[in-house]
């Protein structure tokens, strides 16, 4: 192969991703004449950002400085979305959106006190729409509970919040204050009896109705139940405890069936891989099922990928693929930026690291080879693999493939590509990795799909490191305290210091405060990477549908009964584990270290 002339492309070199050695993938703009430095690029940073403030977006042809543009959170139903109307409707719908906005904004300064927030200024920070900035935890807690200010906000606010709770609060503390939410007494000068009714109607209510909602949303889609399993029994005494009204009653009891059926899938799923592993003899795999065409019933032996149908090597390395991205969390998102190792990020880590362990295969699947018509058809073999990957909406798979295909190593075969009878099918597969305009081919294929997928998550993720750089998690904010005036200026304090966290006493020896200094939330921040997450994650929720999955499908994501995902067919416990071996090891396929869980424990 190194004395053969080089065969000539058909089409022009485009940009390829080289595995960084660090579960991500870097554009190699140098394509097969020298080799990259890896260490020069890690995390991907030669990925462009997606939306990066400034950066001017070709589909659009206008700044796209925020992600809502090309990430937008899920609206609710009524919401009106700006856009196909021209600039006109997008500047008549903010202007009318701002007017509502200061509409609502003077009606809740005209209440009385006892129907205002407990957590007004200085605890809490809206921009000019009325969105939420930054507050105190308590402050954002009573965000999602209180009557918004418009309501196209909620929903965005109470998706970004139990989706990044998490990085600012724990739990047992967001558990604790949602239920003082929903138990909370009226202002001890509240005496007269119609204005207790009328608290009790217009803010007690209310505020019960949000809290059971949220707590239904947690417990729905964020996995209450299996995350917070502590929290579960009091979350149960609590919901039997409500007696009144009617309707939060009914609620509590369609809440208390929902955490009863999520409860009996959790167990059974632990039966299945409790009996699993009895059935193995504890802790390893259980013997592999008799295999459908002709593979190793034994050892392995030199040649047994070629055994394999390629078809049913890409259904299984999806298989294995879309578990792994089943597992991931948003606070592992969230995680990722201050470590990639740990159990914080543990599933996230563990899928993209097997891209890097793909790209590891396919290279020494060929190079073991030691005769010219093996090594061309491995990499036949791997582009079937890949083009099938594709069929099945199997992104991640498909990008680590070709980049192992087009690793500096295998390009350099020329004779072996000679002999390859599909090498012009690996140019279509490679406009998909393509990095111009932001991965606008992925992004544009993403938009299209609704149906099971499994995507490629480095575009994502370099965009959550940038937000981590660019936003402090906790920002200071100076919320005025009422203090004593100076003697000789009642009604005047520009004499006093700007800036105090505690009480100050003057010459007269009269002690005031002006300003407290205080810690918020930077939700401005959150939301910006909840949006990112959204579309990360999003494909979650369509799951591949089996005919038998086995007990390490997770529940309940990836149900099998989902209408709309790809069928998968029939799972092949002797190919998976196959393929699970393969990916541990990198190809090389001897037996894992003791202690080593496999890709799907």
């Amino acid at each position: 192969d190194h004395h053969t002339r080089h065969v000539q492309s058909s089409t022009p070199p485009r940009p390829i991703l080289i595995s960084n050695g660090t579960g991500g993938f870097y554009p190699n703009h140098t394509h097969h004449t020298t080799s990259s430095s890896i260490s020069s690029l890690q995390s991907a940073r030669g990925i462009p950002f997606v939306g990066s403030p400034g950066q001017a977006s070709t589909r659009s042809g206008r700044s796209t400085g925020h992600l809502s543009q090309e990430f937008p959170l899920p609206s609710p139903p009524g919401t009106r979305v700006a856009g196909g109307g021209g600039g006109s409707s997008r500047r008549t719908s903010r202007d009318e959106d701002s007017v509502a906005y200061r509409n609502a904004r003077a009606a809740t300064d005209a209440l009385p006190p006892y129907l205002k927030p407990d957590y007004g200024e200085g605890y809490v920070r809206l921009d000019s729409d009325g969105v939420v900035k930054s507050g105190t935890l308590e402050a954002l807690v009573e965000r999602l509970t209180v009557d918004p200010l418009r309501r196209s906000q909620e929903t965005a606010y109470r998706t970004t919040f139990l989706m990044t709770y998490k990085t600012f609060t724990t739990g047992s503390d967001l558990f604790s204050l949602l239920v003082d939410r929903y138990l909370m007494d009226p202002p001890p000068d509240l005496t007269d009896d119609h204005q207790r009714a009328e608290w009790k109607e217009k803010r007690l209510r209310p505020t019960q109705t949000r809290v059971l909602n949220v707590l239904r949303e947690w417990v729905e889609r964020y996995r209450f139940v299996k995350d917070e399993s502590p929290l579960v029994d009091g979350l149960k005494d609590f919901l039997n405890r409500i007696d009144q009204p009617a309707s939060n009653v009914l609620s509590a009891k369609q809440l208390l069936e929902t955490i009863g059926k999520q409860e009996a899938a959790i167990l059974a799923v632990q039966q299945q891989q409790a009996a699993a592993a009895s059935a193995s003899g504890g802790g390893v795999s259980p013997p592999l099922a008799q295999p459908r065409r002709g593979f190793f019933g034994g050892r392995p032996q030199r040649n047994d990928l070629l055994r394999l149908d390629p078809a049913e090597v890409a259904q299984h390395l999806t298989l294995v693929e879309y578990r792994l991205y089943a597992k991931i969390r948003p606070a592992e998102c969230m995680s990722w930026s201050k470590s990639q190792k740990g159990p914080e990020v543990e599933n996230l880590a563990r899928f993209v690291a097997t891209a890097d362990r793909l790209v590891a295969w396919v290279k020494y699947s060929v190079l073991k080879e030691d005769t010219l018509g093996k090594r061309a058809d491995v990499i036949e073999f791997w582009i079937k693999v890949a083009e099938k990957c594709r069929q099945l909406n199997n992104m991640s798979s498909v990008i680590a493939l070709v980049a192992g295909l087009a690793s500096t190593v295998i390009v350099k075969l020329q004779l072996t590509w000679a002999h390859v009878s599909r090498k012009s099918h690996v140019e279509p597969l490679a406009r998909l990795a393509d990095t111009s305009n932001n991965f606008a081919t992925l992004r544009s294929f993403y938009s299209s799909v609704d149906t099971s997928c499994v995507p490629f998550l480095v575009q994502y993720l370099t965009q959550l490191e940038h937000y981590a750089d660019q936003y402090k998690p906790f920002v200071l904010v100076h919320k005025p305290v009422p203090g004593e005036p100076r003697p000789g200026s009642p009604n005047s304090m520009t004499s006093i210091p700007s800036l105090s966290s505690s009480p100050m006493t003057n010459t007269s020896g009269h002690r005031y405060r002006t300003v407290e200094t205080i810690e918020h939330v930077n939700f401005t921040r959150l939301f910006k990477c909840a949006e990112v997450i959204h579309q990360m994650l999003r494909h979650q929720s369509k799951g591949y549908r089996q005919a038998n999955p086995s007990a390490s499908a997770p529940h309940p994501v990836s149900d099998p009964t989902q209408a709309g995902g790809i069928n998968l067919g029939v799972e092949n416990a002797a190919v998976l584990a196959y393929v699970e071996n393969m990916l541990l090891t990198g190809g090389v396929g001897s037996n894992p270290p003791a202690g080593v869980q496999l890709l799907n424990g």
